[in-house]
């Protein structure tokens, strides 16, 4: 009576030993499973850590941004008459303009946001906030120390002195972004002095957001275009899921490490089908054969997975592992800002270890049977 597939210490053993005389074939196999799990897990994660970064921003961003639109696409807000006539709406809370845009640098376009020292609020102690004709810089402007000039091309030409650094925890968002004084921005961007780019404005529930826009719409007498942070969340996300998905497919490493894996195991089976022979005849059964055959497969499987997931982890997750702040906003430096998360990574691991394991066990399970119900006479002929 064949014995159900079920963990067997001695069969374990024998495969292990099995396995050491077969040395290149397994290391061969171990490292192209090892590598494609590398692969897959790095984009798994990767798309999981941006999306819950994406997650983090959208909490700091306004409700609702309002952008006055034309014929020729955007155009500036008249600052007193777009609050004036904010502000009456019902549920529209802590409406404020803001100011910025995109401008020429000595090292390529940045973008340029102006505050108004008198409004703004949770500013960082040790960051001095520009006056007119001061400017500090993102991470992309390390060249620029502070005491020196920058020149800025925009609607108008602009030189600035710089007199700091923004903290790294901006550079995702302002990487290469400047600050200036409110005054300075408008200058540099043509608005005038009562314009501003936009007018961000939140709300006391975020179900408001959606219905807030109609109402909003009502009460500026310009076309206006209205974006909600959960729509702007999902267009990242929506974003993120696209690229990283056709990341993964595009893998040709990974889908020639595949066919290798298959086509390991499946001739692997086949060499062996006089050796499943003549265990048959000295009264071995099918199932003992195919677990044996198994745990083979599995005892180059388990750990390449580890090893592969371990290897991924350390690439995204290690202590100054920035490599990802350069791959995605093109940062360079010694200390990048972009720390990717490792929470909820186990979604992303079961996944990848299903993505990897199921086909990679489905090639073993046939490889195996395909050895198990041969005639053993014929299989021992096949060697002889």
């Amino acid at each position: 009576m064949t014995r159900p597939l079920c963990w067997n210490r001695p069969l374990v053993v024998w495969a292990a030993r099995d396995l050491g005389r077969h040395a290149s074939t397994a290391l061969l196999l171990f490292i192209s499973l090892s590598l494609l799990v590398t692969l897959v897990m790095l984009v798994l994660w990767f798309d999981q850590s941006l999306s819950h970064a994406c997650l983090l921003w959208a909490e700091q961003a306004p409700d609702l941004v309002v952008r006055r639109v034309t014929v020729g696409g955007w155009a500036p807000l008249p600052v007193a008459e777009t609050l004036a006539r904010v502000r009456p709406v019902v549920g529209a809370l802590r409406p404020r303009p803001r100011v910025w845009g995109v401008v020429q640098s000595p090292v390529g376009p940045w973008t340029v946001v102006g505050l108004d020292p008198a409004t703004v609020s949770d500013w960082p102690a040790d960051v001095p906030l520009p006056r007119t004709g001061e400017a500090l810089v993102g991470t992309a402007g390390q060249a620029f120390e502070p005491g020196r000039s920058i020149r800025l091309e925009g609607r108008a030409s602009l030189t600035l002195n710089v007199v700091g650094r923004l903290p790294l925890s901006a550079a995702p968002v302002l990487h290469d972004g400047v600050v200036l004084h409110v005054r300075d921005a408008r200058r540099v961007l043509g608005l005038e002095a009562d314009q501003a780019t936009d007018l961000a404005l939140d709300v006391f529930h975020d179900d408001e957001a959606e219905a807030l826009r109609p109402d909003l719409a009502r009460a500026l007498p310009w076309p206006v275009s209205i974006t909600t942070a959960g729509e702007q969340l999902r267009r990242q996300l929506d974003d993120i899921s696209r690229r990283t998905g056709w990341l993964l497919v595009s893998f040709a490493p990974a889908l020639a490490a595949m066919a290798l894996v298959v086509a390991t195991v499946g001739s692997a089976g086949r060499r062996r089908r006089w050796e499943m022979g003549l265990l048959k005849a000295l009264g071995w059964s099918g199932g003992d054969l195919l677990r044996l055959h198994l745990y083979r497969g599995l005892l180059i499987g388990a750990p390449a997975v580890v090893l592969g997931s371990a290897a991924a982890y350390l690439l995204l997750f290690a202590p100054g592992a920035d490599w990802a702040a350069g791959f995605i906003f093109g940062m360079t430096g010694r200390s990048l800002p972009l720390q990717l998360s490792g929470q909820g990574s186990a979604g992303g691991l079961l996944l990848g270890a299903l993505m990897v394991g199921m086909p990679y066990m489905a090639a073993l399970f046939w490889s195996g049977w395909q050895a198990v119900v041969q005639d053993p006479a014929e299989c021992l002929a096949e060697g002889a």
